[in-house]
């Protein structure tokens, strides 16, 4: 497994080195082609940006290796191992699936009742309510009737009042007007 392990390696690197050249070969090839046909606004690339850009791709292509290896192994792993483990591990995480959502069907139950009670409570509440401004409105009739009625004695008692002063106004200036007219 250790002589595998290290053809492995060798191979990524190999793999990567030839990507990343090819891949730097064909973007300078871009560069030069640009330049020598005239295009203005190329800025003039040195060297040590051609390395970067070859370390650059050279590193994704090792990622992109590596996670293919990776890939490989497990499968690999999963090719050697025996269908009896295989198949007891599967059930063993269908059965934990199981037990998780009886679990979720659990809680989702005891929410479900809470709200129903939440509910319930909110509806005898708004019957509460109701009934009190129906109460209210009765209340608020018989107190706009007693208003209305005090209003109205209020309202005849001050028009008697005012009569009354003009009565005694007219009752009073006519002696007074005789009086005044007699004396002159």
């Amino acid at each position: 497994m250790a002589r595998r392990q290290h053809r492995y390696i060798w191979v990524t690197i190999i793999t990567c080195t030839v990507m990343a050249s090819i891949t730097v070969a064909c973007f300078y090839g871009m560069y030069r082609g640009a330049i020598n046909l005239g295009v203005e606004g190329i800025p003039d690339v040195p060297g040590i940006g051609w390395a970067a850009c070859f370390a650059f791709v050279w590193g994704v292509a090792a990622l992109m290796a590596r996670e293919d290896i990776a890939r490989a192994k497990l499968a690999l792993a999963r090719a050697e191992e025996d269908p009896r483990e295989r198949l007891q591990r599967r059930v063993a995480r269908v059965n934990s699936l199981f037990t998780e959502a009886t679990a979720l069907m659990d809680d989702l139950r005891r929410d479900l009742e809470a709200q129903q009670a939440t509910r319930q409570a909110l509806l005898e509440e708004t019957e509460h309510q109701q009934h009190l401004l129906e109460v209210n409105k009765d209340e608020a009739e018989k107190i706009r009737k007693l208003f209305v009625g005090e209003t109205e004695k209020s309202i005849r008692a001050a028009r008697l009042r005012e009569w009354m002063f003009l009565l005694i106004g007219l009752a009073a200036s006519i002696p007074i007007g005789l009086l005044v007219n007699w004396m002159s």
